[in-house]
């Protein structure tokens, strides 16, 4: 909506909110911050800057008024817009930095009095980014005697690029360190713009850091500073209400530049009266109904969306984010309290960038009412259920009043562990983590005692059953060995038994034998003494040869009978030995 109106001079002019894209250098609803006179005077002494912020927070219209105010005082002002160049995938590195000399050459009209497809030729043995550090020593700082601002926009697109830009921004670090050493870049500065953090710049860990130059903050507006916003309100209020409803515009968008010049829009849109007095709840209802509610369908133009879109694009990141953003929405996080974590610092970072914090006073808070009202607690489950592989059971332990029996358990809490693996996440998912890895552990402490003691059990049942088996081993060879004893004491005593049969035996045989013996002898003897007989007595002699026959014969078999003997007796005593 255009207003036209009288100043206090009363010539019309024209006035008009703007929202959304780069303020004209002479809008009406631009409001001057601290980060205006912060750049300014930085760059009147020559200092390199850097406004690394979120998105719609007006950088491109801080560079638009101040990149006016200097030239209007004789510096030679560029402006780079990296998208413009071409900050795709598909933009070769030639293209690339031949784009940026060439954007530096249309912005200062160099074009006469130097070919770049001819120069560029020539350079073909040296790098690009030699290329350009070369074209700005010989080319630029000759051909331009005033002091040399570059501002480069829109420097976020460089992280896109399939080559590694880290070259580019350690150029730009090399200009600066020259200033010592070459007068000439003592009149030259860059301000980098975009929506990143001074580590995305120069990602190599091996290279030095981009640590150079000036950090511009840009804050939301406070209500002194936003006083220029008043005058378009005035057109259709008095100026008490003006000022009141501005008030609670701040209140609502804690100044941060686009949604403030989309609520003053709407206000100016809205047909409903204002009571005097009621301003502030006429706002908040007018803030619920055409930005809060629905508020996805009402995003035009697009400012919400986009804060969303850059929490939730990568799920690593995003639970995170969402993490560290409910910590913050629970209540403001002091930094140095859980900066400790690796990831923290660039976590933050990144988190600051979607423009839904802010850090005041080193204390991590929601930017303002209106994205508390919209990222809300719920809006927070919600996405967190989508990433979080145990958020449904989390939010049964929290409202069961944290009953352990919703803790995880085993497989489920392993693939918590992994999921949670370098992220931030609040104190409550933290505690339902730790709380159900104790669980685990306690459960497995108790199972362990479990199945020690049924191993104990195992093993006292397996050596009785041992003791058992040996026992009865044991009483069936004692059984076996009396048996066995008892039968060789019964062939003892039948060995005994048989043997004394035998030596009586053999007593008998030796008696006789002698007997036999002394018989033999006793013929001899009366044979001898029958010789002489013998003529005489042939017919006894005959008879006596007989009965001698006789006597050998019974000789022979009781030498037979002898031998018997002997071997009997060597196999009891054979016996005897082996028993």
């Amino acid at each position: 909506m255009i207003i036209v109106m009288k100043n206090s001079q009363d010539n019309l002019i024209n006035y008009a909110y703007h929202v959304g894209g780069s303020l004209p250098d002479n809008s009406p609803t631009y409001v001057t911050r601290q980060a205006d006179r912060d750049l300014y005077e930085a760059l009147k002494r020559g200092e390199f800057c850097y406004i690394l912020n979120s998105r719609q927070m007006g950088k491109s219209s801080l560079r638009v008024r101040i990149m006016k105010r200097l030239q209007a005082e004789g510096f030679a002002c560029a402006a780079i817009d990296i998208t413009a160049i071409g900050g795709s995938s598909d933009t070769t590195e030639d293209e690339w930095y031949a784009g940026i000399i060439d954007s530096i050459m249309s912005n200062f009209n160099l074009y006469e009095d130097f070919d770049l497809n001819q120069w560029w030729e020539k350079q073909d043995k040296l790098t690009n980014v030699r290329r350009l550090t070369k074209f700005i020593e010989e080319v630029l700082l000759t051909s331009i005697p005033e002091n040399i601002i570059i501002f480069i926009d829109e420097i976020d697109s460089t992280l896109s690029l399939k080559f590694d830009p880290d070259d580019f921004f350690a150029a730009i670090r090399e200009c600066y360190n020259r200033k010592a050493d070459n007068p000439d870049y003592q009149r030259l500065a860059f301000v980098l713009i975009g929506v990143a953090t001074p580590p995305d710049l120069i990602r190599d860990k091996k290279r030095t850091p981009f640590n150079i130059g000036k950090a511009i903050e840009l804050t939301g507006f406070n209500l002194e500073e936003a006083e220029p916003l008043v005058i378009g309100l005035k057109q259709k209020f008095s100026n008490e209400q003006a000022r009141e409803l501005l008030k609670q515009v701040l209140y609502w968008t804690g100044g941060q530049p686009f949604l403030t010049q989309k609520i003053c829009k709407l206000i100016l849109t809205e047909s409903e009266d204002v009571e005097i007095g009621q301003e502030a709840k006429w706002l908040d209802n007018l803030v619920q109904k055409r930005v809060i509610e629905n508020w996805e369908a009402q995003d035009e133009p697009e400012h919400l969306r986009t804060i969303r879109d850059r929490l939730l694009v990568n799920e690593t990141k995003a639970s995170s984010f969402l993490g560290l953003y409910n910590k913050i929405y629970i209540s403001p996080t002091t930094i140095s309290k859980i900066a400790t974590d690796k990831n923290f610092k660039k976590i933050q970072m990144q988190l600051q960038l979607t423009g839904l914090i802010v850090n005041h006073q080193g204390k991590l808070k929601i930017a303002n009412l209106i994205y508390k009202n919209i990222f809300d607690k719920k809006w927070v489950d919600q996405e967190m259920e989508k990433i979080c592989p145990y958020l449904a059971s989390f939010k049964k332990w929290i409202k069961s009043g944290r009953e352990p029996e919703h803790l995880l358990k085993n497989e489920k809490l392993r693939e918590a562990r992994e999921w949670m693996e370098g992220k931030i996440l609040s104190h409550s998912h933290i505690n339902y983590i730790n709380q159900s890895i104790e669980l685990n552990v306690t459960n497995e402490q108790k199972e362990k005692k479990i199945f020690a003691e049924a191993d104990r059990k195992k093993l006292i049942n397996f050596i009785k059953l041992l003791l058992c088996v040996i026992l009865l081993t044991s009483g069936f060879f004692i059984i076996t060995i009396r048996n066995k004893d008892k039968q060789l004491k019964e062939a003892d005593k039948k060995t005994d038994h048989w043997y004394i049969v035998l030596v009586q035996k053999a007593e008998q045989w030796k008696q006789k034998t002698n007997q036999w013996l002394q018989t033999n002898q006793e013929l001899k003897q009366r044979l001898q003494q029958n010789v002489e007989k013998e003529e005489r007595l042939k017919e006894q002699l005959k008879q006596a040869n007989q009965e001698n026959k006789t006597l050998q014969q019974q000789l022979k078999q009781a030498n037979q009978e002898n031998k018997t003997l002997q071997q009997r007796l060597l196999e009891v005593e054979k016996k005897e030995q082996e028993l």
